[in-house]
This record gives C-alpha cells, sequence and structure tokens, in this order.
C-alpha cells in the first residue's frame, strides 16, 4: 500500500480516497498468486471490519458503525437508563424513526430485555438487506458472548428470549438472510408512514423512543397529542433532540445557527427551540420527568459570531441548547 496514498488521505475527498485506495488494492491482487490473494482479502475484511466498528465520533466517542453492535447497545442502554422502570416484562414498545439501515436493532434488543411486542415507524426502505441481516445477527451473537453488557433486565432469561425469536422463525429468517421478515411474525410490526397515521389502540404503548426525530416532525404539537393517545398510563417516552442546523454535518459554510436566520428555510427541521418543545410537551399532557441539556454550543468563529448575533430576540438557553434528552410520562 503506497505510503504517498495514506498521506494524502487529509488533502482530498473521503470518497475519492477511499476509491483510489480500493483501486490500488485491486490493483496488486492482480499480480499476486491465488493464496496471497485469499490471504491478503481475508486479512483486509477482518481489518477493515475491526476498524470501522471502533471508529468513534469526536467530542463524543459514540460508535459510528451503524452496523456494530455497539452502537445500538449504546442508544438502548440510553433508553433502558432514561425511562428507569426496572422491568420491560410484557411491553409494547414503540421505536419512532429507527433508521433505514437497520431498522428492527432496538427493537431486538428490547425483546431479549422482555418486551412483548414491538412497533417500529421508519418512512424509508432498507436499502441493503443482506447487510442489515448480518448486523442483526452480529447483534445476537453479541448479546449470546456478553450477556451482562446486552441483557440490562437482569432477571431476564436469554435463552427463553432466544427461544421466543425461534418459535416465531427470527432466527431462521436471519440465518436465510431475510431481515425484513425476520420479526414479521408478531414481535415486530413496522409502519412505512408518519406518527400521527399509526392505526394504534388508545394507551396500548408502553414506552417510546426516538433519536433525532422530533426536530423533523413539522406538526411536533400533533404528533405529541397522537403520542399521548396511544400510550397508556404510566407509560413513559426517551427522546434526543438535535437542535442545530443539521446542513453543518455535511456543509462547512453552514453553522449550527444558520437556519435560524433564513426567513425561507426549505431543509428537513422545524426550527423549534429547547424552551418551544417543553411547552408542547407539557400541553400534550405529559409530565416531563426529565429535560436535561447533554450539550451546549456557543459562537467560535467570526461566522459563528456573526449569525448568533442576528438571531432575534430568544432566550439564551434556546440559543444555546444543541441536543437534550426528553423523558416524559403520561399520568395514571
Amino acid at each position: 500500500m503506497d505510503r504517498v496514498a495514506l498521506e494524502r488521505r487529509d488533502d482530498r475527498g473521503a470518497a475519492s480516497y477511499i476509491r483510489d485506495l480500493t483501486t490500488l488494492i485491486t490493483d496488486r491482487m492482480k499480480v499476486m498468486d491465488g493464496t496471497t490473494q485469499w490471504m491478503l482479502a481475508d486479512e483486509l475484511s477482518w481489518a477493515f471490519r475491526r476498524m470501522s466498528y471502533d471508529v468513534r465520533a469526536p467530542g463524543t466517542g459514540s460508535v459510528w458503525s451503524r452496523y456494530s453492535p455497539e452502537r445500538p447497545m449504546e442508544s438502548f442502554s440510553e433508553i433502558y437508563n432514561g425511562i428507569s422502570l426496572d422491568s420491560w416484562e410484557g411491553k409494547t414498545v414503540l421505536d419512532l424513526g429507527a433508521g433505514k439501515h437497520v431498522p428492527y436493532s432496538l427493537s431486538l434488543l428490547a425483546i431479549l430485555n422482555g418486551a412483548e411486542k414491538c412497533y417500529v415507524v421508519e418512512p424509508e426502505v432498507t436499502p441493503d438487506e443482506e447487510r442489515a441481516h448480518h448486523a442483526y445477527s452480529e447483534l445476537l451473537a453479541a448479546a449470546l458472548e456478553e450477556p451482562e453488557r446486552f441483557l440490562l433486565a437482569r432477571d431476564t432469561d436469554i435463552l427463553g428470549r432466544i427461544k421466543l425469536l425461534m418459535d416465531h422463525g427470527g432466527l431462521k429468517a436471519l440465518g436465510q438472510g431475510r431481515g425484513a421478515s425476520a420479526f414479521s411474525s408478531g414481535l415486530v410490526e413496522r409502519y412505512q408512514g408518519n406518527v400521527e397515521e399509526l392505526r394504534l389502540d388508545d394507551g396500548e404503548v408502553d414506552f417510546v423512543w426516538s433519536f433525532s426525530v422530533l426536530e423533523h416532525i413539522k406538526d411536533l404539537p400533533g404528533a405529541l397529542e397522537r403520542m399521548y393517545q396511544f400510550t397508556r398510563p404510566g407509560g413513559r417516552h426517551f427522546h434526543t433532540i438535535d437542535f442545530s442546523d443539521h446542513r453543518r454535518y455535511i456543509r462547512p459554510e453552514k453553522t449550527a445557527w444558520s437556519f435560524l436566520n433564513e426567513e425561507r428555510y426549505g431543509g428537513g427541521e422545524n426550527r423549534l427551540r429547547y424552551s418551544e418543545i417543553r411547552e408542547m410537551a407539557t400541553k400534550a399532557g405529559f409530565r416531563i420527568l426529565e429535560y436535561p441539556i447533554k450539550l451546549k454550543m456557543h459562537p467560535n468563529t467570526e461566522r459563528e459570531r456573526e449569525e448568533f448575533s442576528r438571531i432575534g430576540n430568544m432566550p439564551e438557553e434556546d440559543k444555546t441548547t444543541m441536543i437534550a434528552h426528553l423523558i416524559l410520562e403520561k399520568a395514571n
């Protein structure tokens, strides 16, 4: 592998760099004998796989690879500890905005920890079912290998929960690469639509969670009212909300506050602020158990300071809060 190719990784786009690196490796393999090709391919496959699973987001330490068992486990730990109830046995849960790549990962963990029924809301189609099913299989294998890490409900019988999956045909479907049908026989039901359109009975759901979803719902008051209806008395919600302009993740010229200064914003966020969502949740009928701010940001660059100064009359907390956890309860 050329040292020059590696050293140029900082001054070119990531996609272009990966394409060049792949071409370099492929060209080198063409002149190798069959045994050497096989050995190199095997080593590269394992090395890149483990490396991708170990890459973590700067500043947060969170696992970036969506196919790693670690990423859904980190999210599920936040949900489980945020909801703060001793048992999930027999509970009905709803994953709002599960993500198109591996939409059943958190539901699988919920089932292993005692949940009886899972609803998955994700409007987009899974782009690579085969890759997703490998992720589910690895997640299940990791739970078998280290049940003390993946089973947060300590009294849960992991073998009994896996037998439940077997009885529903889930493990067989996973082994055959049919990730979408692995959980389609009663344990998990998927909706490809909006939360307002869910056909659920009043009081049917015990727990609801979402990650960076509420900031994308245009009619959030209506969605919260609908969620209040299908949440059982005593049921709880855990929502992570990202209040920043999401364009900043892919466009360097945008800041966390850019969309607050645009009269006509056509992006995917509703631009609601920290205090506004608190009021909406309360108005829908929920009791706010906790609303901790997980990330605050203040302008550092000249561009950020200029945009921050142009924001209209707004509480300082609404300007600086970028990520928060909203934990709700429907009163008995």
